[in-house]
């Protein structure tokens, strides 16, 4: 699913926020909380990952052919992702296969991601910078962190 973020003086599309979503037929939604901690749990979460980067590439590229203009589309990485060096490998690889800006792509991270002070979680975010992608921190101030450690 995907979330309009909204500029609220002009009410102007500034992009949208994809949205892991699950219905099971018997089941009904499950809560993304519930599912993407197991998926953590069991290991699953980076190819969940991987598949929502894609995924969203594929959508940009769809809505520029049908003429719907979404300037960027930011997607939620779990905190195993930035400890993978090879993530900002992966994304230029989406973007040039896709034949989309960085700029088109924003990477949420979780404030634990931010509060992790590792030198790989460091180095991930700078190249992923470094790309033109944009970095958003989703959900801030739900958990432990502050504008000072911001």
């Amino acid at each position: 699913h995907y979330q309009p973020q909204v500029r609220t003086h002009t009410l102007e599309l500034s992009g949208v926020e994809a949205l892991s979503r699950w219905h099971h037929p018997h089941l009904g939604n499950i809560f993304p909380s519930r599912f993407i901690a197991v998926a953590e749990e069991t290991g699953q979460i980076e190819a969940i990952g991987r598949w929502s980067l894609l995924e969203a590439c594929r959508q940009i590229v769809k809505w520029d052919r049908d003429s719907i203009h979404v300037p960027t589309v930011a997607v939620n990485l779990s905190a195993v992702h930035f400890r993978n060096r090879a993530l900002p490998e992966h994304i230029a690889a989406l973007l040039k296969d896709h034949n989309l800006k960085p700029a088109r792509l924003t990477v949420e991270i979780t404030e634990s991601v931010m509060m992790d002070n590792s030198r790989d979680t460091e180095e991930v975010l700078q190249s992923i910078r470094n790309l033109g992608c944009g970095l958003s921190m989703d959900d801030f101030g739900t958990g432990y962190s502050s504008l000072s450690r911001l």
